[in-house]
């Protein structure tokens, strides 16, 4: 019940906000273990066919172990990431290490979200897009980082234009938080807390031998892993105590001369812009959504 009426309240303003309307569709692809993965796809109605935009697939976050694509709070900011953007945005309902959908831990979700990517840039015409830009927060951020990770090691990195990635959880070793890492200790409790995310890293890696490999962990991404990956943003929360793991990657990211930036959106903790809602705090939940709409974009032109 709470449900659907949480669903006819985004749907409303939506409208009100954007101004236009966003139906969703739905696609059923086949994971690379004969899975079905539920891909969710929002397009303004008023883009014709023919319209050329940026295609973000989002991930979204539960740290690669809880939530879903199909969550209220996701289908809410997928649609003002399509209408404000006037672009097509996906979930991708990828199996998680704990949830509705069974235990599946690594790699089982990268693996999910890799067959996404690979559909959305071979539908490119069918979704009226040019490009794919890869999003997500929390464990969607470890995702889409990930899968630029891996898609360069697979040679397939031309079908990512960019990559977007909000309050990233991407160390994994939170059960010893380095001093480097100042958040950890600083902002722990703050929403959420180390306990909970090293409790969820046991459940990703259950054995710990991916606790250094970057396509589970990408913090631990080396320079040769990371020359050559597309664009990046990085955006952190300040209160969030995976803070400044997202701002080491970013550095990294610099340093290895990929094309990256960064934000820092003051005042509040881990995905807040999803779990606030424009409803709460409309201008910190807008503004990070026009930020990713025009990354999107812009990473089309270059």
């Amino acid at each position: 019940m709470f449900d659907r009426a949480w669903t006819f309240l985004c749907a409303s303003v939506d409208c009100r906000v954007t101004g236009m309307r966003t139906p969703v569709s739905t696609q059923h692809i086949t994971g690379p273990d004969g899975n079905r993965i539920d891909l969710f796809v929002s397009r303004p109605e008023a883009l014709t066919d023919r319209a050329q935009t940026p295609c973000v697939l989002y991930l979204h976050g539960g740290a690669m172990v809880t939530l879903r694509a199909d969550g209220a709070n996701y289908r809410r900011f997928r649609h003002l990431v399509a209408s404000r953007g006037r672009l097509t945005c996906i979930g991708v309902e990828f199996r998680n290490a704990a949830g509705a959908l069974g235990c599946h831990p690594f790699p089982a979700a990268l693996n999910d979200c890799m067959a996404a990517l690979a559909w959305a840039h071979s539908h490119l015409e069918q979704l009226g897009a040019s490009h794919v830009v890869l999003a997500g927060e929390s464990g969607g951020a470890n995702l889409a980082f990930a899968s630029a990770l891996r898609a360069k090691r697979e040679g397939v990195l031309g079908i990512i234009a960019g990559v977007f990635g909000m309050c990233p959880y991407i160390y994994g070793d939170y059960a010893a938080p380095p001093p480097d890492l100042p958040s950890m200790v600083e902002n722990d409790g703050y929403g959420i807390s180390l306990e909970m995310g090293a409790a969820r890293a046991r459940l990703y890696d259950p054995s710990g031998e991916h606790t250094r490999d970057p396509l589970a962990w990408p913090y631990w991404a080396t320079q040769h892993d990371l020359t050559g990956l597309p664009p990046h943003c990085v955006s952190v929360a300040e209160l969030d105590p995976h803070r400044d793991e997202g701002v080491a990657y970013f550095r990294k990211l610099n340093e290895a001369g990929v094309d990256a930036s960064a934000r820092t959106v003051l005042g509040v903790n881990h995905g807040w812009e999803i779990f606030g809602l424009d409803l709460v705090a409309p201008r910190i939940t807008l503004e990070t959504v026009d930020h990713l709409a025009s990354f999107a974009h812009s990473v089309g032109n270059v």
